[in-house]
């Protein structure tokens, strides 16, 4: 939904036009560049299409953007009407290409050279993580660029990921620089160096250019989906445009039958329309007749009409020639132009049923007439105003099923259709005007979805048709960065909401600076009720924090005091732990003599003084002097362990006890 948000916003922003035609001026500069003759401007549309992949452009926007090229001397025009560029415009170009070349061969060097890889497919697979890059992160990249927030750095596994699988993705590519290349691509982009930051420049402002083209060249994704699969019923004056080639619509209804062959969708013409349509041939015929045998060719050859100059263009000289053409004419249309069938509805009872009880409820027509009335000043004539009620009521019938609309010129069909809610996306009514402006069909959209611009961004890279560095600013990136940013911010639902109320007034005709101004409006309103919320869930988290820093800093007092407690007793317990290895073994040598001297006295005084007792005495005198010095000598280690492990020993205790008494509460 966002990408749509936006595609539509840039669609109907006046601003966006003057930086689309600035992105198509360097195009059209590259492509005459590239040849070596001087070109018409026939042959620049048709190179253009070439490259874009269009198969119609609106000529009048090229011709107006090749006139200010030749104003700003940026190109030159032949008397012979024929567009050339400059010798010394030309070596400027050149000199720049060259530039652009010898730049990314430094870049490879330098950074990608310590590879396992051929160096020319390292350049392709550069060539191709870098596309993707600027498709999936191009507003980091904008974000870095103008606000040093490190987005890409934040982005880092991400970007990973996708440059793992574009390197899989290239053939060629040693197994060996599976894991490395994406680090050194990742270095390449956080470089802060002058000749990388050109480099990412050139396609940053390519992705820009193919963005700027595809959005206003395309279709939406909305409007895409809600055409496909749908049907439309034809109008007299639709069947009418069809049939004279004279008609300013004839050539649309070509582009617009292209269009709905790859929509997918059907036509139909309901059996009150066919009627009404040969009713009208019948009566122009008449009409033609009389004034050719009452003034004859010469003054009804002067008539502006479409049917008179659909005559005249197919040599209709005399009566019967013209007799021909309209009987011919009587006929009604197979097909939208070659390919796509006109079905005749006249076999659903139903439907019939129902288009005639309309056609007979007063209230119907007295309405529709109002609305002719208020639009034209004058009352709709009868016949017209009964077969425009039944082809409204026939529609509306057929709606309760399927995706129908109404394809009409006809002014109270229009206007009753913008006071009528849309039912799938779709209004009753379109008009011809607002068909080709939604399905971008004079800008070559032909289906062409708007945000999918990968393939133009290519080709302006691979044919080195990037833009020069001073055709956009830092501050034009960011607009597009902006909006996306604003866009992103807005609830899904309101997103939805603010996108369908957009697409309904633009498929009912409402034009761009309407829709811009209401569309600014629907995102102020998101953002004023974000706001209103965010006051609300702000005070509530004020309230909140307070509670919880007041518990918490009752909680802090209590831990404090825990902790001084068991420091405390810590202490104590370190104290009786040194006086224990200090105290017993110092006061349990005095002990141990004593106990020894006494032994030996009563051995000496109870037996006699043979060298059976004497032995005996030895042998408990070393046996425990030999204790005794295991006992002094240990008793010194332990105690000297005990000092130096002194702050270990606090901590391990503090952090037990701490978490055996926090567990207890």
């Amino acid at each position: 939904m966002d990408k749509t948000l936006s595609t539509i916003y840039l669609q109907v922003k006046s601003e966006t036009r003057t930086l689309t035609n600035s992105a198509i001026a360097q195009i059209l500069v590259k492509i005459i560049y590239s040849k070596d003759h001087r070109l018409s401007f026939n042959e620049i549309v048709s190179l253009y299409k070439d490259f874009t992949k269009r198969k119609t452009v609106s000529e009048d926007i090229l011709q107006e953007i090749l006139t200010r090229l030749c104003s700003t001397d940026e190109i030159k025009l032949s008397v012979k009407n024929e567009y050339y560029i400059t010798d010394s415009k030309r070596k400027q170009i050149k000199a720049a290409c060259e530039s652009s070349r010898k730049r990314r061969e430094d870049i490879i060097n330098r950074f990608f050279s310590k590879t396992h890889s051929d160096p020319n497919v390292i350049a392709s697979w550069l060539q191709d993580v870098s596309l993707h890059f600027f498709k999936c992160f191009s507003d980091e990249w904008i974000s870095d660029l103008l606000k040093t927030k490190d987005a890409i750095i934040h982005s880092r596994d991400s970007i990973r990921e996708m440059i793992i699988r574009r390197t899989r993705n290239i053939k060629g590519i040693d197994k060996k620089d599976y894991d490395t290349l994406p680090k050194l691509f990742f270095d390449f982009i956080c470089s802060k160096e002058a000749d990388v930051t050109a480099h990412l420049w050139e396609y940053g402002t390519s992705a820009f250019s193919a963005k700027l083209i595809s959005n206003t060249a395309g279709v939406d994704a909305l409007t895409l989906e809600v055409f496909k699969g749908s049907k439309c019923l034809l109008d007299t004056n639709i069947l009418i445009f069809i049939k004279l080639e004279a008609s300013k619509y004839h050539n649309a209804l070509i582009s617009i039958e292209k269009a709905f062959k790859k929509l997918g969708v059907e036509i139909g013409v309901l059996h009150i329309t066919k009627e009404e349509y040969q009713h009208k041939i019948d009566c122009q015929k008449q009409v033609t007749i009389k004034n050719l045998e009452k003034m004859g060719y010469k003054l009804t050859s002067s008539a502006t009409d479409d049917f008179t100059q659909s005559a005249i263009s197919l040599q209709c000289r005399k009566k019967e020639d013209f007799e021909t053409f309209f009987e011919g004419l009587r006929i009604l249309p197979k097909y939208l132009n070659e390919c796509l069938p006109i079905n005749v509805i006249d076999d659903d009872n139903q439907l019939i049923d129902n288009i005639e009880t309309a056609q007979k409820d007063e209230n119907k027509k007295e309405h529709l007439n109002s609305i002719f009335l208020k639009a034209t000043g004058r009352d709709k004539r009868q016949t017209a105003l009964t077969h425009d009620v039944g082809l409204i009521a026939g529609v509306e019938f057929l709606r309760d099923n399927e995706k129908w609309f109404i394809l009409s010129e006809e002014i109270s069909v229009n206007n009753y259709s913008k006071i009528k809610p849309a039912v799938n996306g779709l209004p009753i009514s379109l008009r011809v005007s607002t068909l080709i402006n939604v399905l971008a069909l004079n800008n070559g959209g032909d289906c062409f979805e708007a945000n999918d611009y990968m393939q133009l961004f290519a080709s302006i890279i691979q044919n080195e048709l990037q833009p020069s560095k001073e055709t956009f600013a830092q501050e034009d990136l960011y607009a597009i960065y902006d909006l996306n940013h604003q866009i992103a911010l807005l609830p899904d639902e309101q997103k939805e909401t603010i996108v369908m109320e957009i697409h309904e007034k633009k498929l009912k005709g409402e034009n761009n600076e309407t829709l811009k101004v209401e569309l600014e409006r629907a995102i102020t309103r998101g953002k004023l009720q974000i706001s209103d919320d965010l006051s609300d869930t702000k005070k509530e988290l004020y309230n909140t924090q307070k509670e919880a820093e007041r518990q918490q800093k009752r909680g802090d007092d209590a831990t404090r005091a825990l902790r001084s407690k068991i420091q405390n007793e810590i202490k104590s317990d370190y104290q009786k732990k040194i006086c224990y290895w200090i105290i017993v073994p110092f006061l349990g040598i005095p002990t141990a003599v004593f106990v020894i001297l006494w032994i030996c006295n009563f051995i000496w005084l109870n037996f006699d003084n043979s060298g059976q007792s004497i032995g005996f005495i030895v042998n408990i005198i070393a046996s425990i002097v030999c204790e005794l010095l295991y006992f002094i000598l240990y008793g010194i280690k332990k105690i000297n362990s005990i000092v130096r492990g002194k702050p270990k020993f606090f901590r391990d205790e503090l952090e037990k006890r701490m978490n055996e008494a926090l567990k207890e509460q």
